[in-house]
């Protein structure tokens, strides 16, 4: 990835802009944020990272979610794995995923196998409107790693920090979030369509892996 500075920011925060702590070591042959990916996305930032220009002034956001995440894993109570990757291993690749908080489940107070996956977003207003497809695949992928390292979970949740939320907007306006975060419970799938999910998009990339750029398919109209 090469990164230009177009408007001229500062250079300390250009290199926090630019700063990746990602463990990659840790890492195997594919993400869970990955496996969600259109594999045509994949493979061409795979192939061709070093052509893909981003200006630093794009990054702000992600930085000040990086910030979030790490103010969020500090303040995580006893009972909980906190930025906890989790890893499993299908079709000869390594499946992984970093769970953001997996808790003891408040209703399994005495049995403590039963956690709750919670994952931070931080969002516009708009983007945490509404349910999201790849949320939900997203947490599913996530509870299907815990399961196959021995952790079952009864709970999915998205807890969105609303980055641009107005206290003036929420007084005035009565269907608009009237707190900055908005906690939303995820539909969590059976055991054998969690399965069957991860197999077939492992599948779908390992068959974009062995592709052409020309050849691998086009997304589709909802990744798009």
């Amino acid at each position: 990835m090469q990164y230009t500075n177009k408007h001229n920011l500062p250079e300390a925060l250009v290199k926090a802009l630019v700063f990746d702590d990602y463990d990659y070591e840790k890492a195997g042959d594919i993400s869970a944020t990955g496996l969600i990916q259109p594999p045509r996305i994949g493979q061409l930032t795979k192939r061709h990272s070093k052509e893909i220009t981003e200006d630093v002034s794009d990054l702000i956001w992600r930085m000040a979610g990086s910030i979030g995440h790490k103010i969020i894993e500090r303040g995580a109570p006893f009972d909980t794995f906190s930025e906890e990757r989790l890893s499993t291993q299908l079709h000869g690749w390594t499946i992984t995923g970093k769970v953001d908080l997996m808790r003891t489940h408040n209703g399994y107070a005495h049995q403590r196998d039963k956690y709750a996956i919670e994952d931070f977003k931080f969002r516009s207003v708009w983007a945490a409107k509404d349910a999201k497809p790849e949320d939900e695949a997203q947490l599913n992928i996530y509870a299907t790693l815990a399961r196959h390292n021995r952790f079952e979970i009864e709970l999915l949740r998205i807890i969105s920090v609303l980055r641009d939320w107005s206290k003036l907007r929420a007084s005035r306006e009565p269907d608009y979030p009237q707190v900055g975060v908005v906690v939303r419970e995820v539909p969590l799938w059976s055991v054998e369509e969690q399965e069957a999910f991860l197999g077939q998009r492992v599948r779908a990339h390992q068959q974009a892996e062995k592709l052409a750029d020309d050849d691998l398919p086009l997304c589709t109209e909802e990744e798009r």
